[in-house]
């Protein structure tokens, strides 16, 4: 009988290198989800084992974490009631810097965009992906579907799973590069006004799968005939709270990105648990959050 071996175990490897594959977190919304399933005092803990299960279900990928940066002033500054209807809560910051504390210990890449929110940072962290490079970025912020691209970019959400071109379209309505421009149009939870009141739905989802942006659906639906005289004419009225809308929405990608790149520490991360006063996180999560040692 005739037995291959496998080149790897003969101390061979590939001649072209493979590319790499990212689970991106969206840092404060993955600590907003334990918080708000847990409340304050099992927050941090929870956040551990939902760490090392993400870890344990990607072996092969490298962990992306994107931090907040000033973005949200900068849109403030052009939309005062920005996000300006989430109340202070002292206790989730609280929460917070501990759960910020944690990544001090733990395998991962932390990305940072300083004048972007941290939904810019993974737009810009994305763009930057090699040719063959895969990312699934794990948040509940439907903003993030404007990045998806089949076989490079999908995002992973409790409700629905996977979102890929295909799933956005049938939740949306349209394809992700369409999302800002239909979410210019309806508004947005965070204090972004719809764009154009007293409009049925399905109308601004027709208009927004006509083009990526506001000025390009209109300039196909006047030319198609997609829409009536009477329904251009609104639109047109609204241009300038959609065309706000728009810049409030759409993720920035050219912004300069930053990088920390953190090596496990099993050691940090014990006398962290033990600082915390956490004693039922065992040695398998912590070795999962570690990573592989380094030599």
């Amino acid at each position: 009988m005739i037995t291959i071996k496998n080149p790897m175990n003969s101390g061979m490897s590939p001649i072209f290198e493979i590319p790499n594959k990212y689970v991106v977190l969206d840092w404060s919304n993955v600590i907003r989800r334990a918080y708000h399933t847990t409340g304050e005092h099992k927050a941090l803990e929870l956040l551990i084992f939902m760490l090392a299960k993400i870890k344990r279900g990607h072996p092969d990928s490298h962990v992306v974490v994107a931090l907040e940066g000033t973005g949200r002033l900068v849109r403030a500054q052009q939309f005062p009631p920005y996000k300006a209807n989430r109340k202070p809560d002292k206790v989730f910051d609280e929460v917070a810097v501990k759960c910020l504390k944690l990544l001090d210990f733990v395998e991962c890449t932390q990305i940072k965009a300083p004048k972007g929110e941290a939904d810019d940072a993974i737009a810009c962290f994305v763009k930057k992906m090699c040719k063959g490079e895969q990312a699934l970025i794990i948040s509940e912020d439907r903003d993030l579907w404007q990045l998806v691209k089949d076989n490079s970019v999908t995002v992973e959400v409790r409700k629905f799973g996977i979102i890929d071109e295909r799933k956005c379209k049938e939740l949306m309505g349209v394809p992700p590069e369409n999302v800002a421009c239909l979410k210019s149009f309806l508004g947005d939870s965070d204090n972004i006004p719809r764009g154009v009141p007293r409009i049925k739905k399905e109308v601004l989802v027709r208009l927004a799968c006509a083009g990526a942006s506001p000025r390009a659906a209109y300039r196909k639906a006047k030319s198609s005939k997609l829409l009536t005289d009477k329904e251009l004419q609104r639109i047109v009225k609204c241009k300038e709270q959609v065309e706000l809308n728009y810049s409030l929405i759409k993720l920035r990608e050219d912004l300069r990105l930053l990088k920390r790149v953190k090596c496990g520490n099993p050691s940090g991360i014990m006398e962290f648990l033990a600082s915390q006063n956490l004693y039922r996180v065992d040695v398998e999560t912590v070795r999962q959050l570690a990573g592989k040692e380094k030599s």
